[in-house]
């Protein structure tokens, strides 16, 4: 009897943990059911949710494009177009043209036969310097006033050029510039708006002396790379020349990094020889002739090869030019702005 009762126990206790676990195993599937319809709905929500958007974003571009193919948009993109043209023309303008400014630095007889030709043959005029009082004819080496007559006939500008003595001093300087003057005015020779010296000799008080003797401008020449900037005012200008020597290994360097800055450059060159006496100055006849083609490839490429004076009248119509572009784009942008709002009215309205 003992042992019947003892394994009544023990089945009720199997029977008891089987049904537990058959319970929490049931459970769990319904958890898992649940948990799987709530991910589907979710995932129907989001589903859904993404269709909506995209409707809405389809929506906003069938829209979109709607107003893209009105015919105000299209006016106003017009407009846009016709902004942004006028503005790259102004900047062009304002930027002006590519130059080359030539100078001769002196009057050696070379000027006349071989740069002048040389020159000639680009369909180009330059600027060469008369210094220290000294006038054509008066030496056997320089060019005669027969020669100097005709360079200026033909279109070639001359400048003043006095030296400045070893102490730097600008009253000596001055009295030495007022007996230059005094003497090529006595030659017939008259007072040009241009004079020009080095970089080395310059000095900012010079600039009031030179402008009390009418001189309108400057030319500084320099060592190395000098560009042109600014624009003539009419009364004072500082522009800057690259001397060119015998001893550069290559001509082109100074005509290509003008190119590449898309700036105007000042070229000045010395005597030109056959045998050079000094090659730190002087050019012989093959590095001209290498810088002939420099130019000349140049102007091919739309630069300008320039006296000061060509320069200066350039100057002149390219700033005129531009005062009449502002005028004309104020208006234009007035107009347009007015359009615009007008436009865009009118499209709001139509939603």
């Amino acid at each position: 009897m003992y042992y019947k009762e003892k394994a009544d126990v023990v089945w009720i206790y199997i029977y008891e943990r089987e049904k537990e676990a058959v319970d929490k195993e049931r459970i769990m599937k319904i958890l898992a059911g649940i948990i799987t319809i709530a991910g589907i709905v979710v995932l129907a929500f989001l589903i859904l949710d993404n269709k909506a958007e995209q409707r809405k974003v389809q929506q906003v571009a069938a829209e979109d494009e709607k107003k893209t193919q009105s015919p105000e948009y299209i006016e106003m993109e017009e407009l846009e177009n016709q902004d942004k043209e006028k503005q790259k023309e102004l900047k062009a303008k304002a930027n002006g043209n590519q130059d080359i400014l030539i100078t001769v630095d002196g009057i050696d007889k070379s000027l006349y036969t071989t740069v002048y030709p040389g020159v000639a043959g680009l369909e180009s005029r330059g600027t060469f310097i008369l210094k220290d009082g000294i006038a054509p004819g008066e030496r056997p080496e320089d060019i005669s006033r027969e020669e100097f007559d005709d360079l200026v006939v033909n279109g070639w500008n001359y400048a003043y050029s006095v030296s400045m003595q070893e102490d730097n001093d600008l009253e000596n300087w001055t009295a030495l510039l007022d007996a230059a003057i005094g003497h090529w005015n006595e030659c017939g020779i008259g007072t040009p708006d241009v004079y020009v010296c080095s970089a080395t000799q310059y000095q900012e008080a010079m600039d009031v002396v030179l402008q009390e003797r009418g001189f309108h401008f400057l030319i500084i020449i320099k060592d190395d790379d000098a560009a042109l900037e600014g624009a003539y005012d009419g009364t004072w200008h500082i522009l800057e020349s690259t001397a060119v020597r015998g001893v550069d290994s290559n001509i082109s360097t100074y005509l290509q990094s003008a190119s590449e800055k898309k700036q105007s450059l000042g070229i000045t060159v010395r005597k030109v020889q056959e045998q050079v006496e000094d090659p730190n100055q002087d050019l012989n006849l093959e590095q001209f002739n290498e810088l002939l083609s420099q130019l000349q490839q140049a102007r091919e490429n739309g630069v300008q090869i320039l006296s000061y004076q060509e320069y200066v009248n350039d100057r002149n119509a390219s700033n005129a030019e531009l005062a009449t572009l502002q005028e004309e784009y104020q208006n234009f942008l007035k107009d347009k702005n007015a359009r615009v709002e007008e436009l865009t009215k009118r499209l709001e309205d139509e939603d």
